[in-house]
C-alpha cells in the first residue's frame, strides 16, 4: 500500500482544498464547487489511474474595484 498511488485519493483531497479555499475566502458569498469527477479506469478492483474534475469558482468583486 505505500507505493500505492490512487488518483481518486487524490481528486478527494483537492476537492477539500476547494471547499476550504471558499470558506476560508473572507467573502460570505464566494463560491467553490467540484460538480463533475469522472474517474478512470472506474472499475472497483483496480486502483484509479486519472481523474478529471470539474470545478466553478464565483468571487465576489467590489463596487470599488469596479470603479
Amino acid at each position: 500500500m505505500a507505493d500505492r498511488k490512487d488518483a481518486l485519493c487524490a481528486a478527494a483531497e483537492l476537492i477539500l482544498v476547494v471547499e476550504n479555499a471558499a470558506r476560508t475566502s473572507g467573502a460570505a458569498d464566494t463560491v467553490a464547487t467540484v460538480g463533475v469527477c469522472d474517474v478512470f479506469p472506474g472499475a472497483v478492483n483496480s486502483i484509479q489511474a486519472a481523474c478529471e474534475l470539474r470545478s466553478t469558482f464565483a468571487i465576489p468583486i467590489s463596487r470599488g474595484a469596479m470603479q
